[in-house]
């Protein structure tokens, strides 16, 4: 990772961390977390929002609730425990007692940029420094979920996280990485996650399409000249990502045949972003969703 430029974040609190992290989105780059969001993975925010804090002309609130609060609070525990892991119980349990760590990470406090990659950024919860099986470096991301959301899903596995590290190995030029969820509190569930090139691939190419109207928009508005907020969101309309990602579902479709998967066995769930629009917009995207094949 010499070739890697790393940022510091070791030190900072969480309103100076989002500043920080804001500055990097404002100049059109993507994050982990953002990654899903732009293949439509994510539930509660759309490719559209992520355009507008791009172009900082729509904030989400800095506000942080109790949940991600206890899951911040929560994340060094857990990954101290993922040292211990084992999928047998008895042995998970021999090897805490006898401080057996099977595993070993340390944390990496700055954000990651790679020359190779200049419109990704990475900001990784651990690198895997000792493991089981693999004997390379690897990527450990933690997570606190509930079990209700982990039974949504096929292996119980989030496709935004799936994306999400999969940027992380991206940028970090790893090839593989541990997603490490504590379910309901009180259990631990390890998955061992390849590096997919497919995946990547779309990562990259929606990273470069989001950017490009980002500094299209951006170019439009400093040609206008105006300070209006309203003017300023007019104009960055007519850039703004399609709304029900027609051109990420189809590289997604040619994914999965590529990969010898069914394209219909892949369930699309619409999302509507309700910030910049009206009823009558929300009526016309739920249509729109329909028409692409949305399954619910």
């Amino acid at each position: 990772m010499k070739h890697l430029k790393l940022t510091p974040t070791k030190g900072l609190s969480e309103l100076e961390w989002q500043a920080l992290r804001k500055s990097f989105c404002t100049r059109g780059m993507i994050g982990g977390s953002d990654a899903g969001v732009l293949l439509g993975f994510s539930k509660w925010k759309s490719p559209i929002s992520l355009y507008y804090q791009a172009l900082d002309l729509f904030s989400l609130p800095n506000k942080l609730n109790t949940e991600l609060i206890h899951g911040k609070l929560q994340e060094s525990n857990i990954a101290y425990s993922w040292q211990f892991y084992s999928e047998n119980d008895d042995e998970f349990c021999q090897n805490v007692v006898t401080n057996n760590r099977v595993r070993r990470y340390k944390e990496i406090k700055a954000i990651i940029e790679n020359p190779k990659y200049p419109l990704l950024f990475a900001n990784v919860d651990g690198l895997i420094t000792k493991h089981p099986v693999k004997k390379k470096k690897g990527i450990l991301e933690i997570k606190k979920i509930n079990g209700m959301t982990v039974d949504t899903y096929i292996g119980g596995l989030p496709p935004q996280y799936i994306a999400q590290v999969q940027h992380y190995m991206l940028v970090c030029e790893l090839t593989y990485a541990e997603l490490c969820m504590r379910v309901d509190g009180r259990q631990l569930k390890v998955d061992l996650i390849e590096s997919d090139r497919f995946l990547q691939e779309a990562i990259l190419q929606a990273a470069n399409e989001f950017n490009g109207r980002v500094m299209a928009a951006r170019d439009a508005i400093k040609k206008d000249g105006t300070d209006d907020m309203d003017v300023a969101l007019q104009i960055a309309s007519q850039f703004e990502p399609d709304a029900v990602g027609r051109e990420t579902l189809e590289r997604m479709r040619g994914y999965a045949q590529a990969a010898g998967r069914n394209p219909a066995s892949i369930g699309i769930e619409g999302r509507v972003s309700i910030a910049s629009s009206t009823p009558d917009t929300w009526a016309q995207r739920a249509e729109d969703w329909g028409a692409v094949g949305a399954t619910h």
